[in-house]
């Protein structure tokens, strides 16, 4: 059961500010309403992802989201194992990554996270 799971949201973000604000409006608002954190770490963009990303957060209120920068660009894979080891260290039972251009589209997160209600035995997706 998801309700006794602690869950994040994880959103890795690299010069995304023309697609980050309508990836997370397209989170279905069931998961919303289960998910303890959205995290987002920007890889160290030279856009504006950072202060976008902020200034949604501020604009919704959304005091779920919180967001990060790397000061040095980890790549894909280095900032995956940061967030993963965020994710430990707040001792979360689920993270789902989206990716902050859409590839992964947040619609699909109600059925990825379901497999995790069926069976209890299931430790990724």
């Amino acid at each position: 059961m998801l309700s006794n799971k602690k869950i994040a949201l994880f959103i890795p973000a690299y010069e995304h500010t023309k697609t980050l604000p309508s990836v997370l409006d397209r989170i279905p608002k069931n998961i919303l309403d289960i998910v303890e954190e959205i995290i987002i770490i920007d890889d160290a963009s030279t856009d504006n992802t950072y202060l976008l990303a902020k200034g949604y957060k501020l604009d919704r209120g959304m005091d779920k989201i919180n967001v990060y920068k790397n000061t040095k660009n980890k790549g894909y894979g280095g900032n995956q194992k940061r967030a993963y080891r965020y994710a430990i260290d707040k001792g979360y039972d689920i993270i789902a990554m989206l990716h902050g251009d859409g590839q992964y589209g947040p619609e699909q997160l109600p059925d990825l996270l379901k497999v995790f209600e069926e069976d209890e035995n299931v430790g990724m997706v």
